[in-house]
């Protein structure tokens, strides 16, 4: 399982994620739509000016951990070709209403000899319901490498704030799916009666968190990081440890405890985020 944290907008950010087990840095550059050479693009509210978008990417990659993703709502592919090029960052998050061309596009808007660019599209749920539903397969053929599954507020904000949709919307959206997807939203010990159905869910990639990981000031904090860490990285061990059936209803993904004792593993195969001696669990 991957966790995300969006929403870095000093060093100090990004050396903090970096010792906490994250594995992708959100940075948000061009979310207000800007368009135009990458200069003329201003900062705003936790969005990067130029300047400091390249070098906190710089300092992400230094990291050797981190892997900072471009998170904007920009459909304008030679701006992206841009940015994409300055600074080095491969994983793009398309956080606006980018169309399957725009996806296309930036999938070969590098040379073949680089780094392939992964593209993230985000899918907002409202009203229980997806909004980019009858675009999925579009996307899908246009090349998205990963999806992410947010909500938006009752007003129709954007999503990316944090608000998780209900857990049987999620699965609804999830089984449309033939690609890995993130799931947007908070992290609470309180909620493994709703994370639990998306956690085993076999495209299940990882999380992506920005309001709970931080306090009053808006400053990331390390004991709200090391409790999403906690919250669902536990949950995801402890969900995959325990063999598990399809449940008649043989909806992908649905599937009911079968007691057993752990797997063995062969002397030296290691597997991550897994206690040594058990292995994840063909299903």
């Amino acid at each position: 399982m991957r966790i995300k944290i969006c929403g870095a907008v000093r060093t100090s950010d990004v050396e903090l994620l970096a010792g906490m087990e994250v594995d992708l840095v959100g940075l948000r550059h061009g979310v207000a739509g800007g368009r135009g050479a990458l200069r003329t693009v201003h900062p705003g509210r936790s969005e990067l000016s130029a300047e400091a978008f390249l070098r906190l990417a710089a300092f992400a990659m230094a990291t050797r951990r981190l892997r900072p993703v471009l998170v904007t709502a920009v459909d304008d592919v030679g701006w992206l070709r841009d940015v994409l090029t300055r600074s080095g960052v491969r994983w793009v998050q398309l956080h606006g209403h980018q169309g399957p061309g725009a996806v296309r596009a930036l999938k070969t808007a590098l040379p073949p000899w680089e780094e392939p660019v992964t593209v993230v599209k985000v899918l907002r749920v409202r009203g229980g319901d997806c909004v980019e539903r009858s675009l999925v397969p579009a996307y899908e053929r246009a090349g998205v490498d990963l999806f992410l599954i947010d909500a938006e507020s009752g007003n129709g904000h954007q999503g990316g704030q944090g608000h998780q949709g209900a857990s049987e919307a999620v699965a609804r959206v999830a089984d449309r799916l033939s690609r890995p997807f993130l799931l947007a939203g908070g992290a609470s010990a309180r909620r493994d009666a709703e994370i639990a159905p998306i956690v085993r869910h076999p495209l299940f990639y990882g999380i992506d968190v920005d309001a709970e990981t931080r306090v009053g000031n808006g400053r990331l904090h390390p004991d709200r990081l090391e409790a999403v860490h906690h919250a669902w990285r536990t949950h995801w061990v402890k969900e995959w440890m325990t063999p598990r059936r399809r449940t008649p209803s043989g909806r992908r993904g649905a599937y009911a405890p079968v007691a057993a004792s752990p797997v063995p593993l062969p002397y030296g195969a290691r597997v991550p985020f897994l206690p040594r001696g058990c292995a994840r669990p063909a299903v």
